[in-house]
Parts: C-alpha cells; structure tokens; sequence
C-alpha cells in the first residue's frame, strides 16, 4: 500500500474562467502495490482518494466505510487535548526502506471515492 499527502494550494484556482471547486490525484499504480491513498489539501478542504487492486481489496466500499468513523474519533481526540503555545517537537522519521519490485501481475482496479 502507499499513502501520500500532497499540500495543494489553500487560495483558490481558476481555470478558463471557472473557480475549480475541488481538485484530486491519484497514487500511481504499478508492479504489485495492491492499494493507494492520496491525500490533497485545496482551498481550507481535504480531498482522501482510494484506489485498489480487487484481487487484494475485493471491497473497497468497506474500507471507504471505516473512515468517517475513524475521522471522528481523532477530532474527539483533538478536541480533549489541551492547547499548547509551541508546536511539539518531533524527531525527523527515518526514511522508509524501498522494496525490490517485482514482475507486473494482470490487475483490476476498483477506484472509490467519497
């Protein structure tokens, strides 16, 4: 699986004219990454899109299911935590190890967004 945020612009776009109300990615699919999650912020918004290999994730629906409830557990979380005047100190993350890719396999996408 691959997940990947992208900070997209916080002021609105124009295109021909017309204010683009939302704008969205997609991880790129290839050798066996059997899912990917793309994450884009616009305008004050965020976008959350999944796309998925049926042979490793039959349902995406279900996946897509289990985020509302998750996304409002950690506002709970949020909420409780008392405000601090500086932001946390975190340690830099080690960057992850890249796997070897291996031959393509035939693969049927299923893309699901809510």
């Amino acid at each position: 699986a691959v997940m990947t945020n992208v900070p997209g612009p916080q002021t609105p776009l124009w295109l021909a004219g017309a204010r683009l109300r939302r704008i969205m990615f997609w991880v790129p699919q290839s050798g066996d990454i059997g899912m990917g999650v793309s994450i884009l912020s616009y305008d004050g918004g965020v976008q959350l899109g999944l796309i998925t290999d049926h042979a490793r994730v039959p349902d995406p629906d279900e996946l897509v299911g289990r985020f509302q409830p998750e996304f409002e557990k950690l506002l709970y979380q949020v909420l409780l935590e008392p405000w601090s005047e500086a932001p946390a100190q975190q340690p830099p993350a080690s960057p992850p190890r890249r796997r070897q890719a291996k031959s393509r396999k035939s693969r049927k996408s299923v893309i699901s967004t809510h």
